[in-house]
């Protein structure tokens, strides 16, 4: 399912001839993996992944997550969250069940 709250992000990369380098979709462990705690940032992130479904900030520990619903393995619907310092450095990343797929909502409309 695409979308805001869909499990797949296609992107396609355009070489600078102005080609079609590749088309993939990137919500993937694989993908997500490439992205290095303390290296990426927000660009990097966006240019991997695509937009987040979601951002929230947490005050307790000044971090703003991006939020991106995914099939985990074609299998499980997940969750990951990538989080960012106020640098816009990534710090951490989270995979878990997706809540709002767990509480049976229907995303197709």
């Amino acid at each position: 399912m695409h979308g805001r709250m869909g499990q797949t992000t296609d992107m396609a990369r355009i070489g600078p001839d102005g080609r079609l380098v590749s088309y993939e979709q990137v919500l993937t462990l694989q993908m997500f993996a490439t992205i290095k705690i303390g290296e990426a940032d927000k660009d990097k992130v966006l240019r991997t992944i695509g937009a987040p479904s979601e951002t929230r900030f947490y005050s307790a520990s000044q971090l703003e997550a991006w939020s991106y619903p995914f099939k985990e393995n074609g299998v499980w619907d997940s969750f990951m969250s990538v989080y960012f310092d106020k640098a816009g450095i990534v710090r951490k990343l989270e995979n878990g069940a997706d809540p709002l797929r767990e509480l049976g909502g229907d995303f197709t409309k």
